[in-house]
């Protein structure tokens, strides 16, 4: 809800002034939202109120009104953005619905009283193909219009959308379709985590759910309704220039800490039905990794490396954050049975690096872990094995097998046996991703999380490390990964 760019081409940023939105003890909306251009070097235009709130104008907020800029283009495009109420729409819960005539009309709510702030909050819109415009509020509500939002629908709380105050995105996607992004749990439990996309033919029906985001990093700093994971998710609003690359792109908090953003590939698809093997060498050296769900903070990226040569590259995960890690997922086609080989080399001998194969839904039944002692542990069962040692800036070749029918798997290293016929540690009928990561899974936490509400403050000490990155980071490339289903293990020796 940040940006604007405005029919005249010129790009908006704005923001509100004003305390905390209390409900209960009917706080104003303070002095209102403000607004400055963003110019083409990305230096910032002066600030000006383009809003004033209840009991604010001119002469008494810290900032001039942006009718006295002289600046003729930017004055025009503020109107345009005061003029389209699809956009303000998202200012009503910090304005308090005030004033009632510069927002949509939407029935059954009044405009003026604190009852409209239930229903009234984050709006996002699209245009259905049949031409109605539909608008999404938090906690799923929704109403259409069918005149370009002079009039409106009662608006009701979507069936079987998660009724969340983590707000919901929807739009329509490059490919005609609609996508509508939202944290799956109702509140209670309350916890916003993790962030799924469904999608739609019609704007109506969404259905075929898969996550966007389904890591939860730890809380580093206390405070107020901290709650967990992904929330307050935004994108492209409708009107504004769509993406170059036709990607559907968002925008959110975690935790209420970090911002993200995420490029989710359009067609949105959760399955592949081609075998993978991937070189990385006609992809471009820090873009976009084709095929691949990368989580990459900004301490630990993931990247296109020209390693070892700008014509023969490499996937490179690095991780200086004392927090959080790097990740990699490849997803290949659904197999009962089927093998995955790939190259890894370790810049260090002393940085974990988790290897797993994981079902559709994050089973975990095949699990390599390199530790920080140069040790490369597989698990077997539920017990887990010293299974070889690993140098740093060596190439190893790893190649598993895997059957789900015997629910065993087996290792080579450098096309020597490391374990054989060894149990999963999680029972699954199917396999689709490789992961890749630089740390160790956070079951622990995310159960603890999943616990705790947004009720309250989240009380803690403020770690030293939390604002500084690794000195010595660990670093990692991968390279030539190939997976093919229902093979066996003949296939692996060769």
């Amino acid at each position: 809800m940040g940006f604007y760019v405005a029919p005249n081409g010129k790009l908006l940023v704005f923001s509100h002034y004003g305390l905390w939105n209390d409900e209960k003890n009917d706080i104003f909306g303070g002095p209102g939202h403000v607004v400055r251009e963003v110019h083409e070097d990305g230096s910032l235009g002066p600030i000006y109120f383009v809003r004033f709130g209840k009991g604010w104008d001119a002469s008494n907020a810290p900032y001039p009104w942006y009718i006295s800029s002289p600046n003729q283009g930017f004055k025009d495009a503020c109107d345009a953005l005061l003029a389209n109420k699809f956009v303000t729409d998202q200012w009503f819960e910090l304005e308090k619905g005030y004033p009632a005539d510069a927002y949509i009309q939407i029935p059954g709510i009044e405009a003026n009283s604190k009852k409209p702030l239930s229903r009234r909050k984050a709006l996002s819109f699209f245009t259905r193909k049949d031409g109605a415009v539909v608008g999404i509020w938090k906690k799923a509500w929704a109403s259409s219009s069918t005149d370009r939002g002079k009039t409106w629908s009662v608006p009701v709380q979507a069936s079987g959308v998660a009724r969340t105050f983590a707000k919901l995105w929807g739009q329509k996607t490059s490919d005609g379709r609609y996508a509508l992004a939202y944290d799956p749990f109702d509140t209670p439990p309350g916890y916003r985590w993790p962030l799924v996309v469904t999608t739609s033919d019609d704007g109506i029906t969404f259905d075929h759910m898969l996550a966007v985001y389904g890591e939860l990093p730890y809380r580093r700093y206390p405070g107020l309704a901290k709650n967990n994971g992904p929330q307050y998710m935004r994108g492209i609003a409708e009107g504004n220039p769509p993406s170059p690359d036709g990607a559907m792109w968002m925008i959110f908090s975690v935790n209420k800490e970090d911002i993200w953003v995420t490029r989710i590939p359009v067609p949105i698809r959760g399955s592949v039905d081609a075998p993978v093997h991937d070189e990385f060498d006609n992809m471009k050296t820090a873009g976009v990794v084709t095929g691949w769900n990368i989580y990459s903070p900004r301490w630990a990226p993931v990247e296109v490396a020209d390693f070892p040569s700008e014509h023969n590259k490499s996937l490179q995960l690095t991780d200086g954050d004392p927090y959080d890690y790097a990740r990699a997922v490849r997803v290949f086609p659904v197999s009962k049975k089927g093998f995955i080989s790939f190259k890894l080399m370790t810049k260090q001998a002393n940085a974990e690096m988790d290897i797993e194969l994981d079902s559709p839904h994050g089973k975990r039944p095949v699990r390599i872990v390199l530790d920080n002692k140069g040790q490369i542990h597989i698990a077997n069962g539920n017990n887990t094995l010293v299974a070889a040692k690993y140098a740093p800036n060596q190439w190893m070749t790893f190649a598993i097998a895997f059957d789900c029918a015997s629910q065993t798997y087996s290792v080579r290293m450098n096309g020597k046996p490391i374990g054989t016929n060894f149990k999963f540690a999680e029972s699954a009928t199917v396999l689709q991703r490789l992961s890749l990561r630089t740390g160790a899974y956070r079951a622990a936490y995310i159960e603890q999380s999943n616990a705790i509400t947004d009720a309250g403050f989240f009380v803690g000490h403020i770690d030293p490390l939390t604002d500084h990155p690794l000195k010595a980071p660990a670093v990692f490339y991968v390279d030539s990964v190939i997976a093919r289903g229902n093979t066996t293990e003949e296939a692996v020796r060769r």
